[in-house]
């Protein structure tokens, strides 16, 4: 959702019904929406961390403290001098494990799909927690991913859908 100015994104959560008594609402500021644009929340849990990972198309991704509700960092979205940006956008984010260590995919259209390590969020030196990328090729967008245990799926639009088992180093 955007806030009040229509800028930036904001989490309203609901605990069974759906009124305003037993909202949560996180603000995600410095983050702008596309408007109009694909999206996607996921909720990452390892490790003691409870994080949300809130997908803003070309804004790319805000990781968010689930229990805070602060900005942990924000992944940008891809900027590939051989894609065009609108079709680089991060449309998706979803979790999973590999090798038992805590995942997460981002959905990154052309540009591809970005495989994170909930470990290394927060570590400056480690790019945001973006452990790998992969591009299967020109025209096959990765619109969506979907993860469980250590199996992964992804939609690419024309290259159709890509089945990845990951293994962890």
């Amino acid at each position: 959702m955007y806030d009040a100015s229509g800028e930036n994104v904001r989490l309203e959560l609901f605990d069974g019904a759906l009124d305003a008594a037993t909202r949560t609402r996180i603000d995600v500021p410095g983050v702008g929406a596309t408007p109009e644009s694909k999206s996607g929340l996921a909720w990452i849990a390892s490790g003691g961390k409870n994080l949300y990972a809130v997908s803003a198309n070309r804004n790319g991704v805000a990781i968010v403290d689930a229990e805070s509700g602060n900005l942990l960092t924000t992944i940008p979205a891809p900027d590939l001098s051989t894609v065009k940006p609108e079709n680089q956008a991060s449309n998706s984010v979803s979790t999973g494990t590999a090798s038992d260590k805590a995942t997460f995919f981002i959905a990154n259209g052309e540009a591809g799909l970005y495989v994170g390590d909930l470990d290394l969020i927060g570590d400056a030196e480690a790019s945001w927690g973006i452990a790998g990328t992969i591009r299967f090729g020109e025209g096959q967008s990765v619109n969506y991913a979907s993860s469980k245990n250590n199996v992964v799926v992804a939609a690419t639009g024309t290259g159709g859908l890509k089945i990845l088992e990951l293994a962890a180093k």
